[in-house]
């Protein structure tokens, strides 16, 4: 790969969806959060995958990146998750 650009993980977007949403439920948030950004790498914009990455950042203590991530899957789609970005990651906290 060429400078600044990211290498394509080995995988799957489904799998690594379904990976990270094992290890998020297990409490393990950092290899979570590895899975969700592997996916990303493959579907960039994928509104789903942003609010899972958001949810390991928030159990991680990482508030600015969690918010990032909630504006991001609101970018195209206000309506979804049907909150708005500054709230997003408070409501996120009892998931």
């Amino acid at each position: 790969p060429g400078l600044g650009m990211a290498a394509v993980p080995v995988g799957t977007f489904p799998g690594f969806m379904t990976e990270g949403t094992l290890l998020y439920r297990r409490g393990e948030y950092g290899k979570a959060l590895a899975c969700f950004d592997n996916a990303l790498k493959l579907r960039a914009e994928d509104k789903h995958c942003l609010v899972a990455r958001s949810k390991c950042y928030l159990r991680l203590g990482d508030m600015e990146n969690s918010l990032k991530d909630a504006e991001a899957s609101l970018q195209n789609d206000k309506t979804f998750p049907k909150v708005n970005a500054h709230s997003f990651p408070f409501c996120l906290m009892g998931n």
